[in-house]
């Protein structure tokens, strides 16, 4: 295995993603999803896509590059017909547990030449039995350290990614209503209301005005030809010398 570089840490990354899709298209965004694994250069490890009817998904496990992990996401956010329902980035520091075994497999290895060692300068057949037991417990020891280790340096050079695509119905188009406040157009319709409310009263107004103002008149007639008349009456009795 790949040497651990002093004082580099050895850090372990996975996300997990869910996309919302139309039921329509959960086969063309799982196609694009092989595509984007495929030019990132790593691994569809398992899927499962349901699709038709209203209810359809799809699942992936997928590991990629370390170093392609950002993109991998980003491209995998931007499907065409997809949108990101959530996702979740995790990191783990997994430096201790590389040095520890990278450590075992150093001291099994060292043992196991020291071994070969022995072997060579045994006398008797007791001597040869008890070294090639020993060479085969340093051995196993050495298989089982080598694949602990192997297996750490994948998961920090290889990242996992769960995917879940699920349908979802295109959310209502976003409607803008003003509520409050002030603005040119709610003012001039504003004014436009109390300008109708004004005009509806004056012509109330002068509805009733009109019949008022002509009774006012004859009476006021009346009361001038009533006193003209006791004038002229009041002459004829007392004519003037």
């Amino acid at each position: 295995p790949t040497p651990t570089i002093p004082g580099k840490r050895q850090v372990v990354q996975s996300a997990q993603l869910i996309l919302g899709v139309a039921p329509r298209r959960i086969d063309d965004v799982s196609q694009q999803v092989f595509d984007v694994i495929g030019q990132e250069k790593g691994y569809v490890n398992g899927s499962n896509v349901t699709s038709g009817g209203s209810d359809g998904n799809a699942f992936f496990q997928l590991s990629v590059p370390s170093s392609n992990l950002t993109a991998t996401l980003a491209a995998l956010s931007e499907l065409k017909g997809a949108h990101v329902v959530s996702r979740t980035d995790n990191t783990n520091d997994i430096t201790g547990q590389v040095g520890g075994a990278g450590q075992r497999l150093a001291e099994a290895r060292a043992l196991r030449q020291s071994l070969l060692k022995q072997l060579a300068n045994a006398t008797t057949t007791a001597q040869v039995t008890s070294i090639q037991a020993r060479l085969h417990d340093a051995n196993a020891s050495i298989a089982s350290d080598l694949s602990t280790l192997r297996g750490l340096q994948r998961q920090v050079a290889y990242s996992n990614i769960t995917l879940r695509i699920q349908s979802t119905t295109a959310p209502p188009p976003v409607t803008h209503h003003q509520s409050g406040g002030f603005s040119i157009g709610k003012a001039a319709h504003d004014a436009g209301r109390v300008l109708v409310v004004v005009a509806g009263v004056a012509l109330i107004a002068l509805a009733v005005m009109v019949p008022v103002g002509l009774v006012a008149a004859l009476l006021a007639w009346a009361g001038f030809a009533v006193r003209r008349r006791r004038r002229d009456e009041a002459l004829r009795r007392d004519p003037a010398p």
